[in-house]
């Protein structure tokens, strides 16, 4: 598999630390942000390939922000993770 360069945008640290560690092992470029506006900076700086984003943020929604990496352009792939339960969404 090639390597990825992957940005993970969640405000949880044992989860950013835990995604990291194991993305880092496998050989791939990992970034990290705990904000929504971190996110979209570190994403428009590494070209992320894909996007491990939580849906809330403390600053932010995450499907906001991904409708903001969307009309940058360049979309990469997205993988959306949430610790609640909320089916609607």
């Amino acid at each position: 598999m090639a390597k990825q360069t992957i940005l993970v945008v969640d405000d949880e640290q044992p989860i950013l630390e835990s995604i990291e560690m194991f993305m880092a092992e496998k050989g791939h470029r990992v970034f990290t942000a705990a904000t929504a506006t971190g996110g979209y900076e570190k994403y428009k700086k590494t070209a992320p390939d894909v996007m491990i984003l939580d849906i809330r943020l403390p600053d932010g929604n995450g499907l906001d922000l991904l409708k903001q990496v969307q009309s940058y352009g360049n979309t990469p792939k997205v993988i959306m993770i949430t610790a609640f339960h909320d089916m609607e969404t």
